[in-house]
């Protein structure tokens, strides 16, 4: 792992957030599809239609795609078990 801050740079602009966006949902599928080990960033990139420059604006390897994914899941699990524990009934 690199010292460089693992999330990339924040974007600013509805276009950039979108981008952001779109390389994480692809780089999803591709994890889904092949695993991790054999997912690259190129294939993210292909895939998303952007070139790789435009990937490492945002995320500073595949890792910290990985990480991003895996902190949004975390979060959902964890809106969906406190809305259960809230949940009327059993």
């Amino acid at each position: 792992m690199t010292s460089r801050n693992q999330k990339g740079r924040q974007p600013v602009t509805p276009k950039g957030k979108s981008c952001r966006e779109k390389l994480l949902a692809v780089a999803k599928e591709v994890f889904e599809e092949r695993n991790y080990h054999e997912a690259s960033v190129v294939e993210i990139c292909r895939r998303a239609q952007v070139a790789n420059g435009t990937f490492y604006q945002y995320f500073s390897n595949k890792e910290a795609v990985l990480l991003e994914l895996a902190a949004r899941l975390s979060k959902q699990l964890e809106s969906q078990l406190r809305a259960a524990l809230h949940a009327d009934g059993d």
